[in-house]
């Protein structure tokens, strides 16, 4: 028995002018992609009808946002009519109010409506996280972090940045006395440099202790996002109380 369902966001559609689903003008709307074989239970029911007319469904299952955010994650997208675990499927669209309840087909089929709500409320919860005034959604844990999650990117490319200047230096040449090209000076493994006078190219110093300070600082970042969201390591499966964290953790 299903104690609660989480609905596809990019699925489901609401009354934009509610601020709450308890609002008497509330009306929500959702799809779902349902095995053509479940509908045998339903023959004979007769708050059904038109159950004979159903066909599977041939069209896309993802959205067009879905699609991007899969192809975004450089994952294979769902093929057009794919099946996933199924073979046959329908597309249902439910739609609620406090009046009515409707369930329609592939778009174009009715194969229910009652005209009424038989269970006196919408069946659906709304979370959220951060609530906002006159806002619906409100705010999700993720938004209010994005600040911390952009520093911690850009201090990742201040690190790599850092450890390229310091394995690629700068060179301060003395043009009069090297008598030397600057395709010799590249930095590469087994490299030889001739030249004139060997004090006529020094290396810029580098403070190697830039890349601790970035090491210190990406953890530092980390704990704010952890207190900030409660999400610790404990949350994710890290025993050890590590904080190098995978890239993909606060994805």
């Amino acid at each position: 028995m299903t104690v609660f369902e989480l609905l596809p966001f990019f699925h489901t559609w609401k009354n934009p002018h509610i601020l709450s689903l308890r609002d008497p003008e509330t009306w929500v709307a959702y799809e779902q992609f349902i095995p053509m074989d479940r509908f045998k239970q339903f023959q004979g029911n007769p708050n059904y009808k038109n159950l004979s007319k159903l066909e599977v469904w041939t069209g896309d299952i993802e959205s067009q946002e879905e699609q991007e955010i899969r192809a975004f994650r450089e994952k294979q997208p769902l093929r057009k009519g794919d099946q996933i675990m199924h073979s046959e499927l329908v597309k249902l669209t439910f739609y609620w109010s406090y009046n009515d309840f409707v369930i329609l087909a592939n778009d174009d089929t009715l194969i229910r409506h009652d005209k009424q709500n038989f269970l006196g409320k919408i069946p659906i919860k709304a979370i959220t996280p951060i609530p906002q005034d006159n806002e619906f959604w409100g705010m999700s844990i993720l938004e209010e972090g994005k600040g911390l999650f952009a520093e911690a990117d850009e201090n990742r490319n201040q690190f790599n940045d850092a450890a390229n200047m310091m394995l690629s230096p700068q060179y301060i040449v003395d043009r009069d006395r090297a008598n030397l090209k600057r395709r010799t000076i590249e930095a590469k493994t087994g490299n030889i440099i001739w030249v004139d006078d060997v004090t006529a190219i020094v290396p810029q110093k580098q403070d190697w202790q830039l890349l601790n300070m970035a090491l210190k600082r990406q953890q530092f970042i980390y704990e704010d996002i952890m207190n900030y969201s409660n999400a610790f390591l404990r949350c994710v499966g890290n025993s050890r109380g590590e904080l190098r964290l995978p890239r993909n953790t606060w994805a």
